[in-house]
């Protein structure tokens, strides 16, 4: 069973909250250790989540103003290799991300009911309606929250 319109936007408000929360759980002292050699590190996940942002903002936008377009993608990888390094600040990567949540937030709230129903094509998920993709950011905060306690937990 699908979620509401009500019960997504509250779920991607409390993500908000979820965003600063990351900051706190593994120490800034300790971001750069990874868990294994091919593992991100905690600073590489924070950033990651405001590159991510970025693109659901994007993302988001794009669906509403042009459904059926393909979405726009990027390589997560190559983002974190060439745009970060270890001098990139988590706490203003987080800061970014909770902005563009918030702003998406109020932009999704004007939405009438139907608009919740529109899709776009993600290039490799196929088809995705507004709602889907809410979900689906709902989920990434929920999923890299997971990896960064797994991080800690191998401190």
């Amino acid at each position: 069973m699908s979620a509401s319109p009500t019960e997504l936007l509250v779920g991607y408000e409390s993500s908000i909250a979820a965003m600063k929360q990351m900051l706190t759980i593994v120490p800034p002292e300790q971001r750069d250790v990874a868990p294994a050699p091919s593992e991100w590190n905690a600073r590489q996940v924070l950033l990651h989540i405001a590159d991510s942002e970025i693109l659901a903002a994007a993302r988001i936008r794009q669906l509403l103003a042009e459904p059926g377009a393909t979405l726009y993608m990027y390589d997560q990888a190559a983002w974190a290799e060439r745009l970060h390094d270890g001098d990139s600040s988590p706490e203003e990567a987080i800061a970014l991300a909770m902005v563009l949540r918030r702003n998406t937030l109020n932009l999704l709230k004007r939405q009438p009911p139907e608009a919740w129903e529109r899709q776009a094509n993600h290039a490799v998920r196929g088809p995705m309606t507004l709602a889907a993709l809410v979900q689906l950011y709902i989920g990434h905060i929920e999923n890299h929250t997971r990896q960064l306690e797994e991080i800690a937990a191998t401190l």
